[in-house]
């Protein structure tokens, strides 16, 4: 088992997770731990450093937080792995594309196929974000995303947050799906995977097509 003391989460930390009904896992063998880390390219300090605590958390009333067998699924984008899902379809999720953001957690809107909004600068602040402020507690009254939380809770994010390498990467809001650039005539076929529906707003006809493929992980093709 990858599970020395150093490798692990506080156990401060450990304990809060414990106190609000999470239940740990067995921490990831290296075996396991070297397929992730095959199939994701790398992996954040944060990342291993939790799954070597415990290799998924389980609640009785709350949405569990992945393991790695749930990490190995198809992912929601390459760049990133999913961490916690809300049951229709969008996770909190890790981004592990090399670079600037790397380790950071993001909301990813299945919707709008992207990371909306920064939620913490790695996995641990996550996790003791998590069991300290509910997320009803993270967004301003005037409707704005959770930015000016971070910038009082989460020091690294507030870095993150200032750098236009970061805001080019996440945070700016999408469509609801893909609008395709040429409509399809009345009674021409629809592109494989798309939907058509009356734009409430416009009140014209639109076809919209739907988010990209998952990426599907090497052992599990």
């Amino acid at each position: 088992m990858v599970s020395t003391e150093s490798e692990r989460l506080a156990p401060a930390l450990v304990q809060e997770l414990e106190g609000i009904g999470y239940v740990l896992r067995e921490p990831i063998g290296k075996s396991r731990l070297s397929k992730l880390v095959a199939a994701a390219g790398s992996l954040p300090e944060g990342v291993t450093r939790y799954l070597a605590t415990s290799d998924g958390l389980k609640h009785s009333k709350l949405f569990d937080i992945c393991g790695s067998n749930e990490m190995l699924k198809p992912y929601p984008s390459s760049s990133l792995l999913p961490l916690k899902g809300d049951g229709c379809g969008n996770y909190d999720a890790v981004i592990i594309e090399p670079g600037l953001c790397f380790g950071a957690v993001v909301f990813w809107d299945h919707e709008t196929t992207k990371a909306e909004h920064l939620i913490a600068s790695s996995v641990p602040v996550y996790l003791k974000l998590l069991v300290t402020f509910p997320p009803s507690e993270r967004w301003s009254s005037d409707g704005q995303s959770q930015d000016d939380f971070l910038r009082a809770h989460d020091a690294h994010a507030a870095r993150l947050l200032d750098d236009p390498a970061f805001r080019a990467w996440v945070g700016d809001p999408g469509r609801i799906f893909t609008l395709e650039s040429r409509q399809p005539g009345p009674g021409e076929p629809l592109p494989k995977g798309a939907r058509e529906a009356i734009n409430p707003f416009t009140k014209e006809r639109e076809v919209f097509m739907p988010p990209p493929k998952y990426r599907t992980p090497p052992e599990s093709r």
